[in-house]
């Protein structure tokens, strides 16, 4: 008896632990989406009325004019892909200063979706991204978006996935790849000269071996591994957006929210892709290792 009243005890303690852990994380949830919020009401920003809605630091108004237009342009693609979808993400375009590192778990120019206040924050400085992640800066004036400027598009594919669709994978590298892939699937169908710049950034990245190749240390250190390698992971993932939209196009994106919709099969990530392309992933597997 007396030990049926310890297991008890202890499973009451544990339950009101996990309670309370919960608690705490949703509190620190929301202190920092307040936190953020106060942040960016206080930078006294500028902003474009136009859709989306576009907040900028004063002097970058010809580089978040052409963001904006950009996002515009993708939203109208994926609205007509997928109508039940309304999009509706703010955009802050941000220098070095009004960037919150701390807040906004991300360095400077690494351009990231915020779910809890529903933002995407990018670089105002035009090579800010490819400073960061070691590679050649692009001549092109701010009003012209190329290159690094489509991981705007990425950010838009995070949005699309965990605040529209409510689909969390519970694998870093598979929504990094998600992500990627509604950025393939856009410069496929629209860009074709954008195609080109980033087939040829993806074959550069295939010369380097960094540090971290494989997926286990991307899962457990993700951006810790540093900017030039976080950089290489993402170029990898966008090699398989690419030799697999073609062929699976957007019916990709579908059998990924059916899996893990409530009701799904949940398969997990690698077993899920095996099944959907088993010889483009067992070589393209053979590189991340």
């Amino acid at each position: 008896m007396k030990a049926i009243i310890k297991i008890s005890l202890l499973v009451s303690i544990f339950t009101c632990n996990l309670y309370c852990l919960r608690a705490q994380y949703q509190d620190s949830i929301l202190q920092n989406k307040k936190a953020i919020d106060t942040t960016l009401l206080n930078e006294h920003l500028d902003s474009l009325n136009d859709f989306p809605k576009t907040y900028y630091t004063p002097g970058y108004k010809i580089r978040a004019t052409a963001l904006q237009n950009l996002i515009k342009e993708y939203i109208g693609f994926y609205q007509s892909k997928f109508p039940a979808h309304h999009f509706n993400v703010p955009l802050y375009v941000l220098d070095s200063n009004d960037w919150k590192e701390d807040l906004f778990a991300a360095p400077y120019a690494l351009p990231n979706y915020l779910p809890g206040n529903n933002i995407i924050v990018i670089g105002a400085e035009k090579n800010a991204l490819a400073k960061l992640s070691g590679v050649p800066v692009t001549t092109t004036s701010d009003s012209i978006v190329s290159g690094y400027d489509y991981v705007a598009i990425h950010e838009l594919g995070h949005y699309f996935f965990i605040t529209l669709n409510k689909t969390r994978t519970d694998k870093k590298w598979f929504d990094e790849f998600l992500a990627n892939y509604f950025l393939v699937s856009f410069i496929v169908e629209k860009k074709t000269d954008v195609v080109k710049q980033w087939q040829h950034m993806i074959d550069d990245n295939d010369k380097n071996a960094p540090a971290h190749r494989t997926l286990q240390d991307f899962e457990k250190l993700y951006d810790q591994v540093g900017p030039p390698n976080y950089d290489w992971y993402q170029k990898k993932f966008m090699k398989l957006c690419f030799l697999l939209y073609l062929k699976l196009k957007t019916k990709l994106i579908t059998e990924v929210i059916e899996n893990y919709k409530p009701g799904g099969k949940n398969l997990d990530a690698l077993t899920l892709m095996k099944t959907i392309a088993p010889t483009v992933m067992s070589k393209w597997l053979k590189e991340m290792q």
